[in-house]
């Protein structure tokens, strides 16, 4: 899950979300954001607002002119200052910033999976059970043990669901920066080992090649 986060305060919460298995992309501020959503894919833009209601209605409303669709967290030191502002200029949450952290996180899940038209944590796709919270896969009610990496690329393509998941977009979700990223047939074979664990424990085809453009998990397909 890929987050652009705005704001030079936010350095600790970028951290935690990292090492909360988010791809987070720094930038300064929400000018700066819609220039980044233009260029590449996102999953959810967190701002931190400025101390300014109205520059905080302003930074939402550019960002809603550029991208209509992606979901938007404003974090904010007093929430009942801003919270009807934000809200009915685009935003779909408003969080004290001063928030514990797995709050923070779970909040970013919950956006980001109903943006997929997940309302629950818990994600059934055929055989495949995935709880994004708990961060467990289960194949007929059986755990199945995965890797971080694994279980990372299983989530991207759970929540896309019957949806093209390009090879670019899955390195993206698996690694925040471009010094990070490994050569592009890596992914080739984490999909491999993901497919040998699926088949084993009885979920069949779930994951199919879209050859030269990515894959697609599908339950249509799992027999």
């Amino acid at each position: 899950m890929r987050i652009v986060m705005c704001g030079p305060k936010t350095a600790a919460l970028r951290l935690h979300l990292a090492k909360a298995g988010f791809a987070v992309t720094g930038v300064e501020d929400a000018e700066e954001a819609v220039s980044v959503l233009r260029h590449d894919e996102y999953d959810l833009v967190v701002l931190h607002s400025p101390p300014s209601q109205g520059e905080c209605c302003r930074s939402i409303r550019a960002l809603r002119a550029a991208h209509r669709s992606i979901p938007a967290l404003v974090l904010c030191a007093e929430v009942h200052t801003h919270v009807v502002a934000a809200l009915g200029h685009g935003a779909d949450d408003v969080v004290d910033i001063g928030c514990a952290p797995e709050e923070l996180a779970a909040r970013c899940r919950a956006l980001i999976r109903r943006s997929h038209g997940f309302a629950r944590s818990r994600l059934t796709i055929g055989p495949l059970t995935l709880d994004i919270e708990a961060r467990e896969v289960r194949v007929n009610d059986r755990p199945l043990r995965l890797t971080e990496r694994e279980f990372a690329i299983v989530q991207c393509l759970a929540l896309r669901h019957r949806k093209l998941v390009t090879r670019d977009s899955i390195v993206a979700n698996l690694y925040a920066s471009e010094c990070d990223e490994p050569e592009g047939k890596i992914i080739d074979v984490f999909i491999c080992k993901i497919r040998r664990k699926l088949a084993a424990a009885g979920a069949g085809n779930l994951i199919t090649t879209v050859w030269g453009a990515g894959y697609r998990m599908d339950d249509q397909l799992a027999a």
